[in-house]
């Protein structure tokens, strides 16, 4: 008997502490020390802080009222979002509890410009763990409240643009609905037919969905384009659909565009490197070579450039600078590569805004 009342007084003493601990967390970061906020480890630790956030934040919250309250659920909501950012790199399924949990409790109070930092931010992060079901879930509950935030949108089409992998055989998608119709007829005929004609009439049914959606996130993407605060990204997306269905020309035009529309070194990165992939397309490999190095005056030893410029050059007389840019290219520590991240979207922007939100929550 001695050791079951022991173990509960143990157990009641380490909920008690939970609960002090988060309190001071959220007491602390609602008073600007965000110090107080030490990432999770390991996915114990991560699970411990996850449950005592959702357990204790709501009671933390209504020991305020009226706009303190508000200020306290954007605490509690940032603080959330500070745990589901770690946990990108421990267990992010406990990084989807906390985001659906914390976005339902900003929805209870009126939409102002924190939360709307808070959605970006959640965004960014969701973008990151490529999250598709997630995100589209989240965007849904989020755009009725903030109907003017273009990268809300834009983050569907990303996700639209992220199924059209890998790249459709053809160079021109089908234009004849009743080709598309007869199709899958003779889809769902091979399925009860085994063997290489059945695989190859598949692969057609698929291939065809891929076209579908690239033309389906390219209309979407002609709608954005009037958007000013994404156009430039909008149209680097739609110019590099336009090159994977071949036409480069239509291409070559966004890029052009995008160069004269931003300072962003991500999205001018990609403008070049895109540019010069255009270029060969073309057969013209003096201005690839021109469009790679522009790319690699902005972010040097990026690979993706890199490798492409090496690769136009070993053919020609540039061997041995071919060699020095692959050496370059993959020393430690690797430089940032805009392409690498380019599916991640807006993942880029997830340390800026934390910070942005941290100051408007002040």
């Amino acid at each position: 008997m001695g050791l079951i009342l022991g173990a509960i007084c143990l157990s009641a003493s380490v909920a008690t502490a939970q609960v002090a601990s988060t309190t001071d967390l959220l007491d602390r970061y609602g008073r600007g020390d965000y110090a107080a906020f030490t990432p999770p480890r390991t996915a114990l630790d991560l699970q411990r802080m996850r449950q005592g956030v959702m357990h204790d934040g709501e009671p933390w919250i209504r020991r305020g009222s009226g706009r303190e309250a508000r200020h306290r659920q954007l605490v509690v909501a940032s603080v959330a979002l500070e745990l589901a950012r770690a946990s990108l790199d421990v267990d992010w399924g406990e990084g989807r509890q906390l985001i659906e949990w914390a976005a339902a409790i900003l929805r209870k109070g009126p939409p102002d410009d924190a939360e709307r930092l808070w959605h970006l931010a959640a965004l960014a992060l969701m973008q990151g763990a490529y999250d598709r079901d997630l995100l589209v879930a989240q965007q849904k509950q989020a755009w009725p409240r903030f109907e003017s935030e273009a990268r809300f949108l834009l983050a569907l089409v990303v996700m639209l643009e992220g199924d059209t992998w890998p790249d459709p055989d053809r160079a021109e998608p089908w234009d004849d609905n009743d080709a598309a119709l007869q199709d899958a007829f003779e889809m769902n005929a091979a399925r009860r037919v085994p063997g290489l004609a059945g695989q190859d009439l598949r692969a057609k049914s698929y291939e065809y969905q891929r076209r579908t959606r690239m033309r389906s996130a390219i209309t979407l993407l002609e709608d954005l384009s009037n958007a000013e605060a994404v156009r430039a990204e909008v149209l680097l997306r739609l110019g590099f659909l336009h090159l994977r269905l071949h036409h480069s020309e239509i291409a070559l035009e966004q890029f052009e565009d995008v160069l004269t529309r931003t300072k962003d070194p991500f999205l001018l990165y990609l403008a070049h490197f895109l540019t010069g992939v255009g270029r060969e397309q073309e057969g013209d490999r003096a201005n690839a070579v021109a469009s790679y190095r522009a790319a690699l005056a902005i972010m040097p030893r990026a690979q993706s450039a890199s490798f492409a410029l090496a690769s136009l050059l070993f053919i020609g007389n540039g061997r041995e600078e071919a060699a020095g840019l692959i050496d370059s290219a993959i020393a430690a520590p690797m430089a940032d590569d805009p392409w690498r991240t380019y599916q991640a979207g807006d993942y880029r922007f997830l340390n800026e805004r934390l910070l942005a939100l941290r100051e408007a929550i002040r």
